[in-house]
């Protein structure tokens, strides 16, 4: 590999790593999370980078452009993407040294409870058609929002007889060198029957305006319908996959049964998603002589 120097050089060649060797889904986050970042330091050499420009660029980076601070899982990805990027350059030999040492990363919300039938339904009744059709589906399926966004009526089939949706490109591909097979049972077809109608072709699921639906835009139409029906903050497009990781293991009581049904590699991973059920725990409890 040719020496680098600029931080654009830098960003370019990880990207085109992150591409060969994870996929475009994760291309997209990695290039998404490193754009404020090549923005800033984009024609300086990488190497005369220095640890407090790094810390000021994070303090700055925190905060949107109306001053209210990010999330701090946004917050966390920016740092990760990075301290990853750094990784890499000093394990190819493009840098000595670490610009900077591992810096602290604020905690990731912790998503607590599920949404009650009462917020479900104040959703799904200020929702457009189209989008009651993938939120049914997101939670019907326990797909993350950009699987669903991108499946396609090509990626349909017929594995040993039971129908699938296949994905080659996912999350865990990496870790588990597997495509993603999502089932496609009776509820979940009648959702994607009525998304499809007569198309043959192009995503499963499309938007009001007839387009590929996006992670993002399926996460900001669903604040816009929470904050529109006054419901909490805490509420976010990503608990459909908790409240089906919760009803599968309540169902099957196997935690092995519920990281294959979200495609997790690592069932500590599914054990985050599962939330108790308190009066389960208080009839549990009762059942002790």
């Amino acid at each position: 590999m040719a020496k680098l120097k600029t931080v654009s050089e830098f960003v370019a060649k990880y990207l085109k790593h992150v591409e060969n060797s994870k996929g475009n889904s994760t291309l997209k986050t990695y290039t998404k999370n490193l754009k404020p970042f090549l923005e800033r330091f984009g024609a300086r050499e990488f190497a005369d980078l220095e640890p407090f420009e790094i810390e000021e660029y994070f303090d700055d980076v925190k905060f949107k452009a109306d001053g209210s601070e990010k999330a701090p899982d946004t917050i966390r990805l920016l740092m990760t993407a990075f301290e990853n990027l750094q990784k890499w350059a000093i394990e190819n030999k493009q840098l000595r040294e670490r610009i900077i040492a591992p810096m602290k990363k604020p905690k990731g919300r912790k998503r607590e409870r599920l949404p009650d039938e009462k917020e479900r339904d104040l959703i799904l009744q200020a929702a457009s058609p189209a989008f009651r059709l993938i939120y049914k589906a997101l939670r019907q399926s326990g797909c993350r929002p950009n699987e669903l966004a991108r499946a396609a009526i090509e990626d349909l089939a017929d594995v040993d007889g039971q129908r699938m949706i296949v994905l080659t490109e996912h999350k865990t591909a990496a870790k588990t060198g597997a495509a993603r097979k999502i089932p496609v049972g009776e509820k979940l077809g009648f959702l994607i029957a009525a998304s499809i109608g007569e198309r043959t072709a192009g995503p499963l699921f499309l938007s009001p305006r007839g387009k590929a639906w996006t992670a993002e835009s399926l996460s900001k139409t669903f604040r816009r319908l929470r904050d529109r029906q006054q419901l909490a903050k805490d509420l976010v497009l990503y608990l459909t996959r908790h409240e089906h990781a919760t009803q599968v293991y309540a169902n099957t009581k196997d935690i092995h049964a519920t990281a294959r049904a979200l495609g997790h590699a690592s069932i500590q991973t599914t054990q985050r998603y599962v939330k108790d059920n308190l009066q389960e725990l208080t009839t549990n409890q009762d059942c002790v002589e």
